[in-house]
């Protein structure tokens, strides 16, 4: 699942005076690259199993995927489609959703990587104050971000989304580079920073919530969440279909008999039989 890749055009800006920035801002951009670097060492420990986890050493390699439950469910549906099934629309659409659902509940070797190379960039950007190449790449980021409309960029590119802003804040993060404005620039930097501690605390989550962001992204969420819940439950209807199809053939059950009269023998005579009711 591949979006399709968009390029822009945009003016390079720069900050006007990087050696000003950098002296003014070492003191919240040390806060900056301990919250962060902090975080990043908790995050490799966990998700790639480093009990000596240090600044200064490289991940091990080839850590293990990581899935929720969520993506375990969606998998084990997206297994047993009957194949024969697989050509209609709607079921082709369900497969599609789920193997969204898989993707965004799953942490690959790749999206760990991705991961862990944003962290350690931010890190070399906020290292002995705020960098002037990294504040100029992150407003970079966030104008092409801002004219992306395929509406499924970021579940193709979850991790993106750590550098998408709404138009208020971009306008005040462009405003702030331009004039050179550094405490302006330090609160955009310090939104990033925010944005990737929740990341690399929990990203799962982080990258269930950025996979919609952009404009109306709680809208599609919501959309999103519903449309898994009728998936899966497709899903496990084919199951079931599946099995009986394999056990032998399917016949409707007949109607249950009943067990009791509703109307006593005795009382027969005086009610409206059955048969003539409601005639």
């Amino acid at each position: 699942m591949t979006a399709p890749q968009q390029s822009f055009t945009l003016p390079t800006v720069h900050v006007p005076n990087p050696d000003l920035l950098v002296q003014q801002s070492r003191p919240v951009a040390e806060e900056l690259y301990q919250a962060v670097g902090n975080q990043y060492l908790a995050f490799r420990r966990e998700y790639f199993r480093d009990p000596h986890a240090s600044l200064a050493t490289e991940p091990p390699p080839h850590p293990a995927p990581h899935q929720t439950e969520t993506a375990k469910l969606a998998e084990n549906a997206l297994k047993v489609v009957p194949h024969e099934v697989r050509s209609v629309p709607i079921i082709g659409d369900l497969i599609t959703h789920l193997q969204r659902v898989i993707d965004i509940h799953t942490l690959t070797e790749n999206e760990l990587l991705t991961l862990h190379n944003v962290a350690m960039i931010f890190l070399y950007g906020t290292r002995d104050g705020l960098q002037p190449w990294y504040v100029e790449y992150l407003l970079d980021a966030a104008h092409k971000l801002s004219n992306v409309t395929d509406l499924d960029y970021f579940i193709t590119y979850p991790w993106h989304g750590l550098f998408y802003l709404p138009p208020e804040p971009l306008s005040a993060f462009d405003t702030a580079v331009r004039t050179g404005d550094v405490a302006g620039i330090e609160r955009a930097v310090s939104h990033t920073a925010a944005q990737l501690i929740t990341a690399l605390k929990d990203p799962f989550k982080a990258q269930e919530d950025l996979a919609f962001a952009g404009e109306g992204g709680e809208r599609r969420k919501t959309v999103f969440t519903l449309k898994t819940t009728a998936a899966l439950a497709i899903g496990a209807y084919l199951a079931i279909e599946t099995v009986r199809s394999l056990v032998g053939p399917h016949h409707a059950a007949e109607p249950p008999k009943p067990v009791i009269e509703t109307i006593p023998s005795t009382m027969q005579q005086y009610l409206i039989p059955r048969d003539q009711a409601g005639a």
